[in-house]
């Protein structure tokens, strides 16, 4: 996946996550959420995880996994839309790693990014995405 690909790639992942959650009558608790395991650039392809918090765990399937992510505390800034394009966006999470790392904290794990607009209909200065970050 290259950074051209990625919102299409995360709007088919949570597309194929809430079909699979709705088949098995699993309640959707929260927004869709991607975890960035790497950068995602013109040089890197992460990985990125895409999560659907639902309200049970169930079996995987169809390369699907169902796991429980403890509950952390988390820095976060929401962007809107047009805030939110690359490279543009990476200024928030520097933001956010520093202000960990100023409140002499340390990052838990890697970002994630909760879609908090829906990706295709999302106004241009509509909030669409907060940058978290887990810290301790």
């Amino acid at each position: 996946m290259t950074i051209e690909d990625l919102e299409s790639y995360i709007e088919q992942a949570i597309e194929t996550l809430v079909a699979h959650a709705r088949e098995r009558e699993a309640e959707i608790t929260e927004e869709p959420l991607g975890i960035y395991h790497g950068a995602v650039n013109e040089d890197s392809n992460g990985p990125v995880e895409i999560c659907l918090p639902i309200y049970r765990l169930l079996q995987p399937t169809r390369g699907i996994d169902s796991r429980s992510i403890a509950p952390t505390k988390v820095a976060s800034t929401t962007l809107t839309r047009s805030q939110a394009q690359f490279p543009d966006i990476l200024e928030a999470y520097d933001a956010v790693f520093d202000w960990v790392r100023q409140q002499r904290r340390k990052v838990m794990g890697p970002p994630w990014e909760i879609y908090v607009g829906n990706l295709k209909s999302v106004g241009s200065e509509d909030p669409f995405i907060e940058i978290a970050w887990p810290f301790r």
